[in-house]
């Protein structure tokens, strides 16, 4: 899952993550959704 590979290990982490939301919202949204959907189990 890219979205937690990139939390805390890539310095550039945040701008790719920014450009991905710029890019692609709705994947991003799905992307955090699913995950905070799997913590909250």
């Amino acid at each position: 899952m890219r979205l937690g590979m990139a939390s805390g290990a890539v310095p550039g982490a945040r701008r790719s993550m920014r450009n991905t939301l710029n890019r692609r919202p709705g994947v991003a949204v799905r992307q955090v959704a699913s995950q905070a959907a799997r913590d909250s189990r």
